[in-house]
């Protein structure tokens, strides 16, 4: 989300909790700079590195007009057991045959 975007969502939840629009826009940059470190994913240290690496990429995939998954990153290894979780219409199906057909790279 752009910066101007926080400010007009946010400010208007937390204007009644400030004193003054000053306060206002300090508390929404302090939330934003949150929010923006909790979406960071950390690097996870591999535990299993004698395992073949099956896929390791980022990608993105679209039904149609419609994106269902941007810039994301995969990492499957031979042996290990995933799940994949999501609602209807979330792309699973979608990925699990981009998967099968090698269009994810």
């Amino acid at each position: 989300m752009e910066d101007s975007q926080w400010a007009e969502l946010i400010a208007v939840t937390l204007s009644p909790y400030c004193a003054n629009i000053d306060e206002t826009k300090a508390v929404v940059e302090k939330v934003r700079v949150k929010a923006e470190g909790m979406l960071e994913v950390p690097e996870e240290e591999d535990e299993d590195d004698d395992l073949e690496e099956l896929c390791n990429c980022k990608f993105t995939l679209a039904y149609g007009t419609k994106i269902l998954l941007h810039n994301t990153k995969m990492k499957l290894k031979r042996g290990m057991r995933y799940g994949l979780l999501g609602g209807n219409d979330s792309g699973k199906t979608t990925l699990m045959r981009a998967i099968s057909n090698n269009q994810v790279e």
